[in-house]
Formats: structure tokens, C-alpha cells, sequence
């Protein structure tokens, strides 16, 4: 009988070993941009009964990556479900795991909205956020930006404001500062108030009143494109291909209004200096970025660029 349990728990530990492996393999598809494999490989474990949080939101964001966004939304709904008993409904007594969860599940609610074209949804969801998560400064920037794509400009601004004074990323302070500057003194047509958008009334003018249009900078061709040149030019430094350091570095690029790079400062740095260096030279030397603009005008911009020192087979 003891043998019997020692290989039944033998068979459990190996088990768990491999669905362990089997999903650290589909993180790494997903954080490489491998978005139809990483879908495949978090669909199999689903199916092999793993049915977390976890689980279930990385299925929500692999599928809006590739393009399904209704499907997206089933997953993460699910996945919210899940999560709902774990926090309770006093927010205030969220652990940091379960703050920094609900954050992630939050964004990718929104980012699959705002993916189906429905502006308005993924604005309610960020004020849900902001209720739950008032410090939480990745989602306070989402809802600035949204905000603004909105023509709500003064309290774009005011977020804006909120989030130099409070953030200590000076990354994202700079590209607050940034967008704030090329906002200027553009006057908001539009207000969120009570989970709706208000139009405002200017003057004796009744005709239709558009939002601005803010487009924001991209790459051409897209990511996959993006992350195929920056592979291209990428030099591995001897000493960390030697020490086989496989790591991302995450370069905060400004833009200018022509679209090129013109300062890099390391966002999430590497291994080692030599990787951050190697990093900032890859994004410095990139080509021009469709520029980012409003209402058909150029602004100056601030984009992330993942820079992945992979191994060689």
C-alpha cells in the first residue's frame, strides 16, 4: 500500500511539473508577441482543468491580441467572475495581489472595448478602476488618454496634472508632461459626467459638435513588424550571450512630429548595462514611427518599445 502511494504522489508531483512547464512556456509566447500559439497553449491547459484568474484573463488578453475581441471579453468576464468572491466588496482591504490582479483584468476589460470600437464601455470600466484603484497609476494614464480621445479635454488635463504631481515613474511623468504640452489650450468639446458623454453648449452654435481625433503613434507594419526590426539590428554584447542572460529591456522612445526617435531612456531595464546600452542604441537607430496626431495635426509622442535579447538556438 505505501508503494502504491508513494508512486501515486510520485505521478502527481510530475504532473503538476509539467503543467507548471506548460505554462510558463505560454507566458513567454504571450510576452514574445506570439499571440496564436500563446492562445493555443492557454486554451490546452483550460482544457486540462486549470480554470484561474490567471488562466482565464490570459486567455481574455491573448484573444483580444489577435483580433477576437468579443471573445476576449467572454474570457476576462469569466475571469472577473472568478475573481469577485476572492476580493469581497470591501476594496479597501485588497491585499497587493489582488489589487494588482484586478488592475490587470480592469485594463484588458477596457482594451477589448475600446478594441470593438466601444469608447464609452471601456470609459466606464476605467472609472470603476479609478473607484477600486485610485492609486494605481497605469490605469489613472489609460483613463487621461481615454479621456482626451473622447474630447474631454479639460479633465484629460486635469488627470494629466494628477498623475505628474503623484507618480514617482519618471517615465510616465515626462510623457504626461509631454501630452499635456501638445494638448495646450485646446478647448474640450465634450464632458464625462454620470458614466455618459455631455456635449457642450458654445454659444448659439447647435451644429453637431465632433471630438477630436487623436491618433496615436504606431509603428509601420505594426508589432510584428516593429519587433522584427529591432531583432534585425540587435547585436547581442559577448558577455551577456556568454552568460547566456535572456532578458527584455523596455525603451521609452519620444517622438517627434515627423515620427523620429529623439530621446530613449530605459522604462524596465535589463540583465546588465551593456543589454540597456545595447537597447537604447537598437531604438535610437529605428526608423521613422507614423507620428501621432490630433485632429490631423503632428504632436510629439512617447512610445514603449520592447527590446528581447533572445538566446540562439
Amino acid at each position: 500500500m505505501k508503494k502504491i502511494i508513494a508512486l501515486a504522489l510520485m505521478a502527481i508531483t510530475a504532473m503538476t511539473a509539467v503543467a507548471a512547464d506548460d505554462y510558463d512556456t505560454a507566458i513567454e509566447a504571450y510576452r514574445a508577441g506570439e499571440y496564436d500559439n500563446a492562445y493555443r497553449l492557454f486554451t490546452t491547459l483550460h482544457k486540462a482543468g486549470n480554470d484561474d484568474v490567471q488562466t482565464l484573463g490570459y486567455l481574455g488578453a491573448t484573444a483580444t491580441r489577435r483580433g477576437d475581441a468579443a471573445t476576449g471579453l467572454d474570457w476576462l468576464k469569466k475571469a472577473m467572475e472568478k475573481l469577485g468572491p476572492q476580493l469581497g466588496d470591501n476594496f479597501e482591504n485588497m491585499d497587493a495581489d489582488g489589487a494588482k490582479t484586478l488592475a490587470w483584468i480592469g485594463y484588458e476589460c477596457q482594451l477589448a472595448f475600446k478594441q470593438q470600437g466601444d469608447t464609452i464601455k471601456a470609459m466606464r470600466v476605467l472609472d470603476l478602476m479609478a473607484e477600486a484603484l485610485p492609486d494605481n497609476m497605469d490605469l489613472a494614464e489609460e483613463r487621461a488618454t481615454t479621456l482626451i480621445s473622447l474630447g474631454c479635454y479639460e479633465q484629460g488635463r486635469a488627470l494629466l496634472r494628477d498623475i505628474i504631481a503623484r507618480d514617482d515613474n519618471a517615465v510616465r511623468r515626462d510623457y504626461c508632461s509631454s501630452l499635456l504640452s501638445d494638448l495646450g489650450t485646446l478647448s474640450g468639446t465634450r464632458e464625462w459626467r454620470d458614466d455618459e458623454l455631455i456635449e457642450l453648449a458654445h454659444g448659439n452654435d447647435e451644429s453637431e459638435v465632433k471630438p477630436a481625433q487623436v491618433v496615436y503613434a504606431t509603428f509601420p507594419g505594426g508589432n510584428k513588424a516593429l519587433k522584427a526590426e529591432v531583432q534585425q539590428r540587435l547585436k547581442w554584447p559577448k558577455d551577456a550571450l556568454k552568460s547566456r542572460q535572456a532578458c527584455r529591456v523596455i525603451v521609452a522612445a519620444k517622438l517627434g512630429t515627423d515620427g523620429r526617435v529623439t530621446e530613449a531612456t530605459i522604462a524596465s531595464p535589463g540583465l546588465s548595462r551593456e543589454q540597456d546600452a545595447e537597447a537604447l542604441r537598437v531604438v535610437k537607430a529605428l526608423p521613422p514611427f507614423n507620428p501621432a496626431s490630433i485632429d490631423g495635426e503632428p504632436v510629439s509622442a512617447t512610445v514603449q518599445v520592447p527590446v528581447d535579447f533572445i538566446l540562439p538556438e
